[in-house]
């Protein structure tokens, strides 16, 4: 019984179909038909199928529709989709200069270079960071192609950041003044006294060795480039402050310098075209 059940929904909806086919079949002769007796019989008697046809094609008609609607509007979406995307897009890249420019004109007008100096700034993106965990060093986006050198200071909006190290021509290396092998002159803001200012291979701190300077140095006193002939970095840029002072155990007296730069989020960096003039090899290029 079970297994005849399907052959008979399959006669049943057969049925089904020839029934409404020829309800539409009557429905398009009905204004024929109607002229004669016989025929308005017929209509009367084929009245319920013709009714069933009618609204069967209206339906198709209304759902064909209905579907090419829906794909016409389901393409428009995606367009726009694709439209609000590509705005999108777009305002990132946007909003993304216009930091970068306003972290340009923070840093021009709160760190002045050196008056006789004049640089050509060359924005650059970090791509990558060595591998190397002796080795403080950050791949960027620039090389000599866009016209960078080696030794061309790098810095971004809170101070100094290091210098170019190695450069191809897509790409540069740059040398993070927190590396252990960085050294660098430094001036005592507040005294006017030199120094020299060592990298530690961390992020948040820095070695100020206070041997031969007179005057004593103070919590939060600020160490900025020096600027000395052939030096490695132009004067006047922000390094860091005075965190602590500390002596060891022979009696010599360091102070830990706080990095101006947050180098454990490093995005934005700015090169200094020209810096690179007046460099020659000194204490601060320290293999």
């Amino acid at each position: 019984m079970r297994a005849q059940s399907p052959k008979r929904y399959k006669r049943y909806l057969l049925l089904v179909l020839v029934l409404l086919s020829l309800g539409a079949l009557v429905s398009d002769v009905s204004q024929t038909l109607g002229r004669t007796p016989l025929g308005s019989a017929l209509l009367r008697l084929f009245s319920p199928l013709i009714k069933s046809a009618d609204f069967l094609e209206s339906l198709i008609t209304r759902g064909g529709a209905a579907f090419f609607r829906g794909e016409a509007l389901q393409e428009k979406n995606d367009a726009l989709r694709e439209e609000i995307a590509r705005m999108l897009l777009e305002r990132a890249k946007m909003e993304r200069e216009l930091l970068d420019l306003e972290k340009a004109g923070s840093l021009l007008a709160s760190q002045p270079l050196t008056a006789d100096q004049s640089y050509g700034f060359l924005r650059s993106h970090i791509i990558g960071y060595s591998p190397n965990p002796w080795s403080k060093t950050v791949l960027i986006d620039k090389g000599w192609k866009h016209g960078v050198k080696r030794e061309q200071t790098v810095l971004n909006e809170s101070g100094i950041v290091g210098v170019v190290q190695d450069v191809s021509p897509e790409i540069s290396r740059v040398h993070l003044v927190i590396d252990q092998r960085s050294a660098l002159t430094i001036r005592v803001k507040e005294t006017g006294e030199l120094g020299v200012v060592y990298g530690t291979g961390k992020p948040d701190h820095l070695i100020l060795n206070t041997e031969g300077l007179s005057r004593r140095l103070r919590r939060n006193d600020h160490a900025i480039t020096a600027g000395l002939q052939k030096s490695l970095y132009p004067g006047n840029l922000l390094v860091g402050a005075v965190e602590n002072i500390e002596r060891d155990k022979f009696g010599r007296t360091t102070a830990i310098i706080r990095p101006a730069v947050d180098f454990n989020r490093l995005e934005v960096l700015f090169i200094l075209q020209g810096s690179e003039i007046q460099k020659g090899k000194t204490i601060e290029d320290n293999p």
